[in-house]
């Protein structure tokens, strides 16, 4: 890419909206769990599933409840907290104290495991959420069936793709 974006660009943004929220910050130690302020702790890291079944971009339909249930797995398992969500129905208020907490891009504090994890269509590839995660702090996996796909700091994917099944084809 010919743009290299500055890190951490949106932080303050991040800072000022979600304490204007919220009315506090999360603090999360190394592992990704929240340590503050005590309302918001949790025991482990917070995973959140965006659902985005009703828009353009979106899985499979099989997909997306395998998905689901494979989350709720780990959940069970202990590893993580799980939250399966649809943001258009939800508050603002809580959208931010939900993706404050754990992972959605803009609102999640920057940390060693601070991860976006995008799944495209087999051979797809737009750089939008790689681009915000990087200014972020966050590490991004673009996914294609079995494969991860990442790349280090300054180094792009060589191209954007948009394959016929890249909004949604079942």
């Amino acid at each position: 890419m010919a743009v290299d974006p500055p890190y951490s660009f949106w932080e303050p943004v991040r800072r000022t909206t979600v304490q204007n929220v919220l009315g506090y910050l999360p603090g999360l130690d190394t592992r990704g769990v929240v340590l503050s302020p005590h309302k918001a702790a949790s025991e482990v890291p917070l995973v959140t599933y965006v659902v985005r079944q009703g828009g353009s971009r979106r899985l499979a339909e099989a997909d997306h409840e395998k998905l689901s249930k494979a989350l709720k797995e780990l959940e069970w398992s202990g590893l993580c907290e799980v939250h399966v969500v649809h943001l258009e129905q939800m508050s603002l208020a809580r959208q931010v104290e939900i993706m404050a907490r754990s992972t959605h891009q803009l609102w999640m504090p920057p940390s060693p495991r601070s991860t976006v994890v995008e799944i495209f269509a087999l051979e797809s590839y737009t750089h939008d959420y790689e681009i915000l995660a990087r200014n972020m702090g966050h590490k991004h996996y673009a996914v294609w069936n079995d494969t991860l796909i990442t790349f280090p700091q300054g180094e792009w994917y060589e191209s954007v793709n948009f394959t016929p099944d890249f909004h949604g084809g079942e």
